[in-house]
């Protein structure tokens, strides 16, 4: 009788004793996994965290010497063809050599005598999307609010603006389609080449360093305003040339300051063929 009774409480325990072996089990295999993913987890490489910019190792006067070497070099073909009854020639010829100087000064000073990667001049890859969504409609922006200044300042000097810019004014002198086809792609390609290399890639990023975000942005806006040698359009461009080095600092993507200064001169000889 007391074997009956008991036999209950034998099943019970020996109940009890099976689940808590299979919490056991159950618990230990949860750990086993837990110690498994951790492992892996610490095999992983650990997510690239962005590099710091780069210090650009070129001085400030180092960039600024490139400009009078431009300057003069570009004006040699009109001290030996001054006399030439082609001067749309002579002027494609200066500004091929004044492009080359803002092309070929900085690359040969940063990448050949200071080895850094082209990164430091903000030679990146971009994409699709950056185009359309951002380079492309930047131009149109600068654009814009370069027309909006010449506007005001026809409103107080009129006149003064119109033919002011050396694309237009040497179009306008083109004797021949083969002239022309020239200076279209002078003006669309190596022209926002050269400037955005110099004034943005170069000069910039060590104004930056020395002067600061704000003043340097103003510094290299100038610059690029006085370089086009016109009074009336100082100031259109400095504006258009604040919206460039912005679009540098903000992105540091070289590519994307070209193709929207690009849209930029495009625009300009939209404008003039359709009405002019």
């Amino acid at each position: 009788m007391s074997g009956g009774k008991n036999a209950p409480a034998a099943m019970n325990c020996g109940w009890s004793a099976a689940v808590k072996y299979d919490m056991m089990v159950s618990m230990e295999k949860r750990d086993d996994d837990f110690h498994v993913h951790e492992k892996l987890k610490s095999n992983q490489p650990e997510p690239s965290v962005p590099a710091p910019e780069p210090a650009p190792a070129w001085r400030i006067w180092q960039a600024f010497i490139v400009l009078p070497i431009a300057i003069v070099v570009s004006a040699l073909p009109f001290m030996l063809y001054s006399h030439s009854a082609n001067q749309v020639g002579v002027n494609m010829i200066s500004l091929l050599l004044q492009d080359g100087c803002f092309i070929i000064l900085p690359l040969l000073l940063v990448s050949v005598i200071y080895k850094q990667p082209p990164e430091v001049m903000g030679f990146r890859r971009f994409s699709a999307g950056q185009v359309f969504r951002l380079a492309i409609p930047a131009g149109i922006a600068f654009y814009l609010i370069n027309v909006a200044v010449a506007v005001l300042i026809n409103l107080f000097f009129p006149g003064r603006i119109d033919q002011s810019q050396t694309a237009i004014a040497l179009l306008t002198m083109a004797g021949n389609q083969f002239e022309l086809i020239m200076l279209l792609v002078f003006f669309t390609t190596l022209a926002p080449v050269a400037e955005e290399i110099y004034f943005r890639a170069f000069i910039y990023p060590p104004l930056r360093q020395a002067m600061g975000r704000r003043a340097a942005i103003a510094f290299s806006a100038a610059m690029f305003a006085l370089i086009h040698v016109n009074f009336w359009t100082f100031l259109p461009l400095f504006a258009g040339g604040l919206g460039f080095a912005w679009l540098y600092d903000r992105y540091r993507n070289i590519w994307l300051n070209i193709i929207a200064h690009m849209t930029w001169n495009i625009i300009v000889l939209i404008l003039y063929f359709n009405f002019a």
